[in-house]
């Protein structure tokens, strides 16, 4: 079997046991059982595809390895509950950040959700944190490949998620930035390549939606279970 045959097969089989880990936890109803199949096939699959590229050289073998962990940890943290060190989950949503099943009590009758989150259960503080590191990433992206025709949309469509999450935080009567002062000062201060647009249009929408309250906030469940305590009379 030549070296290519032998690459060609090796990364086939590490693509269909990654693919396998991502795609099989579906059919598993064991949370634990769960994450042993994502990481397993995850490390598996992943150390084959790095392997196979193994004719090109050990730094393309560490850069495919780096970039197959990294998008595992990432997919891990966003969008499931399989990141857990000493008994404790970690995820970006407060759903997949609780306890699993088997250790949560049965008794305890579901919490609703603070007030400052944000839709999916998700703490404002790491909401803003993402936000730091969109404003920081097509900021600089802009500023070093200059702004043109294809950076510009990446641009607006930042600044108008500031505009709406203005609106958005003033219709639920939360402070600015959620009280993310230390968030909302860094990604500030990264848009100077943007002209700080955004946190200009952040304060223009959050002064529309203190004059004409609107859009998901006026329905989302959180946000009128709290708007009933604005309701009620100060004692």
């Amino acid at each position: 079997m030549t070296l290519e045959t032998w690459s060609h097969w090796l990364f086939i089989s590490g693509a269909a046991l990654l693919v396998a880990g991502w795609l099989g936890t579906a059919f598993v109803k064991d949370r634990q059982y769960e994450r042993w199949v994502y990481w397993f096939g995850s490390l598996l699959g992943g150390s084959f595809i790095s392997l196979s590229l193994a004719g090109r050289g050990w730094k393309v073998v560490v850069a495919a390895a780096l970039c197959i962990a990294f998008v595992t940890v990432l997919q891990a943290y966003f969008k499931t509950p399989y990141i857990r060190i000493r008994g404790r989950n970690h995820a970006f949503s407060m759903q997949d950040s609780a306890p699993d099943p088997s250790d949560a009590k049965g008794d305890e009758p579901p919490s609703m959700p603070p007030r400052d989150s944000y839709p999916g259960r998700v703490t404002a503080s790491k909401t803003w944190w993402l936000f730091v590191a969109c404003v920081g990433f097509f900021g600089f992206g802009g500023a070093l490949t200059e702004w043109n025709a294809k950076t510009l949309p990446a641009a607006a469509i930042v600044c108008l998620g500031a505009l709406a999450s203005g609106i958005d935080d003033a219709t639920r009567k939360l402070p600015k930035a959620r009280g993310q002062n230390t968030q909302a000062i860094i990604a500030a201060a990264l848009s100077v390549s943007m002209a700080f647009l955004p946190p200009i249009l952040y304060l223009i929408g959050y002064r529309i939606g203190a004059i004409r309250p609107m859009g998901y906030g006026l329905r989302d469940p959180v946000a009128r279970h709290y708007a009933k305590e604005d309701d009620e009379p100060s004692a």
